[in-house]
């Protein structure tokens, strides 16, 4: 039907594939892998630092695409704390979302670090210049702590770190 109608072929990326299913996500039919926030260690401690974090899943995205052995479209978010969404218990919080690590030292500048390392990734990774996606959670997220919209903490500066870490990305070649 999309060849008929002149599109490319449907792309199905998988999202998120656990441990147990990502070295089946190829011979299941997905032509990449992705994830829709991967900055947090779920199982961590409740308060991670951002460029602690950025930099560590950097690291994991080949791995992901080996274990997957499909291209890895990297996923970068300006940071992470969906405890607004979740009802104060004090100190016994409950162990799942949206009571989930909080990420700190969130910051235009490291974020616009982790865009540079995603396109650079992207870049690297062989796939035409069409093919070469990067995912950023989110617009307006502000609800788990990860938009690029202004405010008044920052301004604008969300939105001008994600196009700066385009740009530097290209120094990075």
């Amino acid at each position: 039907m999309l060849a008929s109608a002149g599109l490319p072929p449907l792309h199905l990326a998988a999202i998120d594939p656990s441990a147990e299913v990502i070295g089946q996500v190829a011979g299941a039919g997905f032509d990449s892998v992705t994830h829709y926030v991967l900055l947090p260690d779920w199982k961590g401690p409740l308060l991670q630092d951002y460029q602690e974090r950025a930099a560590l899943r950097a690291r994991e995205w080949p791995l992901v695409a080996a274990r997957a052995q499909l291209p890895y479209h990297p996923s970068v978010s300006p940071g992470w704390d969906a405890s607004p969404r979740g009802a104060d218990f004090g100190d016994t919080r409950p162990d799942r979302y949206p009571w989930s690590p909080v990420i700190t030292g969130e910051h235009p500048d490291h974020f616009r670090v982790a865009v540079a390392r995603a396109v650079a990734h992207a870049r690297a990774c062989g796939l035409p210049p069409d093919q070469q996606l990067v995912f950023v959670a989110s617009l307006n997220e502000w609800s788990e702590g990860h938009y690029l919209e202004p405010d008044t903490r920052f301004g604008l500066a969300w939105i001008e770190a994600l196009r700066d870490g385009r740009v530097a990305a290209t120094r990075l070649r």
